[in-house]
């Protein structure tokens, strides 16, 4: 596959601290037939510099200035002048190995996706080794779908983590033939938290085959206090009312209720716990949000519904407070957890 052309998307917001380091590991990738797309989305800060000399110094890059409309628009915008067979995300204050696209690529075999494992990025000294589920493996036909995207989207209640595999779009190569003939493109994160889950939801119901690398190849910073991630938000947690209720119309669209329902649950349930998490550590009236939290109809519909006892003991206990209100009980528990 040494003439395919290979579109790496970088949406970049406010990283000048970052932004060098990452457009300098796709720059010099071993595998040269790549074009480089930087979408500026209204940064404020010396990012459009950065963006503007890199591409002066490298012809492979495309520079697109837009005003700011969030990640998912920055990647849309990527999408809408790629060239590429396959298209790449990298996201701009995270990195990648030297070879992440030659070996991307070269794992993709007879399928059309292919994902790797990631690395958490604290500093030099402070990495963390992130292996794929299934690495080496190949699933084709329905196992994509049924298997796959599955699993992206939960774990069982006896699992022992809430996700087997990654949504995130960054430790992955697409088929950009899928994209267009499909029309996928991402929503908003302004609207649905996780843009990414409904990516993947759109992408992988049209996948034909998807392929599991050995390698990590995604360095995905943790040290990152300006991340979206890092960062406590009232409106999060109504925002993961709207993604769950997106997700399960989505799934249903092509599969029964309970093919999807319980996986579905229990990401939902952990996403709310990781809302009271943030809560406790971070809201100026933790006890109010968590009650708030707490006595939403759709949270308590789920654990009504959700046999979270088969849950391993810490989630098990988790829920029960959750479903009988016992707010000074999930404060003690994440107070000792953080200490």
């Amino acid at each position: 596959m040494e003439n395919t052309l290979v579109s790496v998307i970088l949406p970049i917001y406010n990283v000048e601290k970052y932004l060098d380091i990452c457009i300098k590991s796709v720059v010099n990738q071993t595998y040269k037939n790549i074009e480089i797309i930087l979408v500026n989305d209204g940064s404020k800060d010396t990012s459009p510099l950065i963006c503007d000399s890199w591409s002066k110094k490298d012809d492979r890059i495309h520079l697109i200035n837009k005003a700011n409309a969030g990640l998912g628009m920055a990647r849309n915008s990527g999408l809408d002048v790629a060239h590429g067979k396959y298209v790449v995300f990298v996201d701009s204050d995270d990195f990648i190995e030297h070879n992440a696209i030659e070996k991307l690529l070269g794992g993709l075999g007879a399928s059309d996706t292919a994902f790797c494992g990631h690395y958490n990025y604290y500093d030099d000294e402070h990495i963390e080794k992130l292996p794929i589920r299934y690495k080496g493996q190949m699933y084709s036909g329905e196992d994509v779908q049924k298997k796959i995207l599955l699993e992206m989207m939960g774990a069982l209640p006896n699992d022992p983590v809430d996700t087997m595999l990654p949504v995130s779009v960054w430790h992955g190569i697409y088929s950009m033939d899928i994209i267009n003939r499909n029309n996928i493109r991402f929503p908003s994160e302004r609207q649905f938290i996780s843009e990414d889950m409904i990516f993947d939801i759109d992408y992988l119901s049209n996948s034909y085959g998807v392929s599991f690398l050995d390698e990590c190849l995604y360095y995905y910073r943790k040290n990152n206090a300006d991340s979206l991630t890092s960062v406590y938000n009232e409106e999060r947690f109504t925002k993961e009312i709207i993604l769950y209720k997106e997700i399960c119309r989505k799934l249903s669209l092509s599969m029964k209720e309970q093919d999807y329902i319980l996986r579905v649950q229990r990401t939902f349930l952990g996403r709310v716990r990781s809302c009271i998490v943030r809560a406790v550590k971070q809201s100026d009236n933790p006890r109010r949000e968590l009650i708030r939290i707490c006595d939403n109809a759709e949270v308590r519909e789920v654990l009504r519904n959700y046999p979270y006892r088969k849950n391993k003991v810490t989630l098990k206990v988790f829920n029960f407070c959750m479903e009988h209100r016992l707010i000074w009980v999930l404060q003690l528990l994440i107070l000792i957890r953080e200490n």
